[in-house]
This record gives C-alpha cells, structure tokens and sequence, in this order.
C-alpha cells in the first residue's frame, strides 16, 4: 500500500510540473528572414521611420532589424542616396510593436496571465510618379496560469519582439517580389 502511494504522489507531481511549464519550444531558425533573392530587386534609400501607436520597441531597435533583414533577403541594394532617382526608391516606415497583457481569476486557486503581442509595419516606397506601398502584421498570444500562486506569468522577451518585427518584415519582401 505504501508502494502505490509513493507512485502515486510521483505520478501527481509530474503531472503538475508539465501543468505549470510554459516555456515555448525553442526555434531552431534565430532569424526569420533568411536569403530570398539571388539579385537585388529593388534599390532604396531609407527616408524616414516613424512609430505609430504605443510602442515598445525603440526605433534604434527597429533599425538595427530592419537593417539586418534588408541585408539578409539579399532583394534590397540600400544606398545613403540614390544614384538613379528613375529605379530607385526612397523607402518611409511606420511600425509599431504593443503589447496587451490581461489577468483573470478562473477560480478560487488559479489565476490565468495571458499576453498579445502585435507588430505592424508599413512601407511606402515612392519615386517619380510610382508609389508602392506595403502593411503586414504579425502577432503572438502567450498564456500562464498560477494555482496558489505556484506557477507563471508569461514573459516578454526581446527576442520575441525581434522575431514578430521580422515575421511582418518577411511578409513584406515576399510580398514585394510579386510586384
């Protein structure tokens, strides 16, 4: 009888361990965008980049992004000043990252965390009487719950903002190759 209940509280603790882990499975990819053209499609130069909303990601983060995604779908020669007006674009950005974060008691012993994310971002490239213009968004929900106060809230990191920043980015390019 002492056997079975040994297992027994063994089983239950296990059970809870996996109630209250929820951390994501890991991606193996680190960078959403990876190589998407052979040639650059288009050349630009960046004008300007506004947030929109309330925001938590800085536009020194953005940039920093948004530079790295540029270089790594290899579709965009960015130069600091267009050489030929006629091809080229000037590209003006508006994005924003928000993040929603809400606590419900679902019982007299649990309480559910739940947190949205939503990136949105917007391209206008233009040039002589030729505007093109781009919006893609992306989100995340996340959610935890606490019984007894044993358990998690759900965490926001940078890298999540970064990879919901580079997913609404990549729908963008993908989007500007079938132009």
């Amino acid at each position: 009888m002492k056997h079975l209940y040994v297992i027994g509280m063994i089983g239950i603790m296990y059970l809870m361990t996996g109630c209250f882990s929820n951390k994501p499975t890991p991606s193996s990819a680190q960078n959403e965008i990876e190589k998407m053209c052979n040639e650059a499609k288009y050349t630009i130069t960046l004008g300007q980049i506004n947030d929109i909303g309330q925001n938590v990601l800085s536009k020194q983060d953005f940039r920093t992004i948004l530079d790295k995604a540029l270089r790594d779908s290899g579709c965009f020669v960015v130069e600091s000043k267009l050489n030929n007006r006629e091809k080229g674009y000037v590209l003006n950005i508006e994005y924003g990252l928000e993040v929603k974060e809400s606590k419900k008691d679902t019982s007299a012993v649990s309480t559910q965390s739940s947190a949205s994310l939503k990136s949105e971002v917007r391209f206008v490239m233009s040039r002589a009487n030729y505007t093109i213009t781009q919006n893609a968004s992306s989100t995340m929900k996340m959610s935890g719950k606490k019984y007894l106060g044993i358990g998690e809230e759900p965490q926001v990191t940078q890298e999540q903002k970064e990879r919901l920043v580079q997913r609404a980015l990549k729908t963008i390019f993908t989007n500007l190759l079938k132009i």
